[in-house]
């Protein structure tokens, strides 16, 4: 679970602050915040339900994902 919550956390960071400078208000953009989800839960596909056979449904891997944009957007305020 460390794991996982520390690649969620990369991952966004990279979107976030892509080549070390911050994106300005990219809470707001439906570019940045789709390709967000989207790399998100390639990540819990790939790494976690397929990866560990943790028997997570589509459903739930976007609710996942989504609260951790929603967490994510909190924490990363520009």
């Amino acid at each position: 679970a460390v794991e996982t919550a520390l690649n969620l956390h990369i991952i966004v960071q990279e979107m976030v602050f892509g080549g070390g400078i911050p994106i300005i208000d990219w809470q707001e953009k439906t570019n940045i915040t789709g390709r967000i989800l989207i790399r998100l839960g390639d990540y819990l596909i790939d790494e976690v339900r397929d990866k560990y056979l943790v028997p997570l449904t589509l459903d739930e891997i976007d609710s996942i994902a989504e609260r951790c944009l929603d967490v994510a957007k909190r924490r990363f305020k520009n």
